[in-house]
């Protein structure tokens, strides 16, 4: 009897019901905005970046994604539309330093969670990382990655302390978001180890941190308790689509995901599969926790960007809404 309830309560995380609750409750629940979303057209609100540094981080990229296969473009239009829900005037070397720090995060997340790179390669882009702050050379192994990073410091050196943001509260809000990057990539799911004493900020800095000061950076300056505050809801909704969009794979391939804590019960006892299936019964609340920062985060910010982030997450969750469409799981 034990034995059938507890393959019942392990079929609940099946990766057709868990896309079947991701459909229902966030997909179906943000139906009309995700259409109300889609069928404004902000790209009219977005006007081309007038420098030239642009084109060189461009050609950067290209030849990034040429030697290492790391495909990734420059995301001008989210960055720009965030300005200009708090500044008058945009600034597009602000937008193009935050831009250099976002590609140097992805490029070094790229490395860590590829297997085409040996463990040497990513101890060496651990070492960076550690050095975020601190100007390095372009002789050694990954020049691409210094590229980068001095795209972002030569801005930030030019720059005096943000009242409401300190360079010393900047460096020390990547510097956890570095320590979550390589705990992750170090870390694999231990099928007997109690995960719900473990750290979550752990596993959520890498995701809320980066976004956060990306956001803080296009605004260095001029930010205000206002962007502030969004920049941290901004990053909690990263985190939160993130991880529910990844928890089947990430469970498959002994990832660490943080839903795994954040959805537990305090006292989860049991085999994993049965701490599993309790962390899949406690899932909404993740779902009402994307819900709920959505909501206070829209306060805060324009609809032309409220928008482009929303389109951004429904395509985010394509995978599935096309697995449960086709009924291909």
């Amino acid at each position: 009897m034990l034995a059938n309830a507890k393959e019942i309560e392990f079929d609940a995380v099946s990766p057709k019901n868990f896309y079947l609750f991701l459909y229902d409750e966030v997909l179906m629940k943000y139906k009309e905005m995700f259409e109300y979303c889609s069928r404004l057209d902000v790209s009219k609100e977005i006007v081309a970046p007038g420098r030239r540094d642009y084109d060189e981080l461009n050609e950067l990229l290209l030849q990034i994604h040429e030697k290492y296969n790391i495909d990734m473009n420059v995301n001008y239009a989210q960055l720009y539309l965030w300005q200009k829900c708090f500044l008058e005037k945009t600034n597009d070397e602000a937008i193009l330093a935050a831009s250099y720090l976002v590609k140097f995060c992805v490029m070094a997340d790229c490395i860590l969670d590829s297997t085409r790179f040996s463990e040497k390669q990513k101890k060496y882009v651990c070492k960076k990382s550690n050095l975020l702050l601190r100007q390095t050379d372009s002789k050694g192994e990954f020049p691409e990655l210094d590229r980068l990073l001095s795209g972002f410091l030569n801005y930030m050196h030019m720059q005096k302390d943000d009242v409401f943001f300190s360079k010393e509260i900047l460096k020390k809000t990547l510097r956890k978001a570095f320590q979550s990057e390589i705990y992750m990539y170090k870390s694999k799911i231990d099928f007997s180890e109690d995960l719900k004493g473990k750290n979550l900020s752990l596993l959520v800095d890498k995701s809320i941190e980066f976004e956060k000061v990306a956001f803080i950076v296009s605004l260095y300056g001029n930010n205000n308790e206002t962007s502030v505050l969004a920049a941290e809801l901004l990053g909690k909704v990263f985190w939160l689509v993130d991880d529910l969009c990844d928890f089947i794979d990430d469970i498959k391939t002994g990832r660490k995901n943080s839903l795994l804590i954040y959805c537990a019960d305090k006292e989860t006892f049991g085999s994993f599969e049965e701490r599993l299936a309790n962390v899949f019964k406690n899932m909404n609340r993740a779902a009402k926790e994307l819900e709920s920062t959505l909501r206070k985060l829209r306060n805060y910010v324009d609809e032309p960007f409220f928008c482009f982030l929303a389109v951004h997450i429904w395509n985010w969750f394509e995978p599935v809404r096309v697995a449960v469409q086709s009924n291909e799981r």
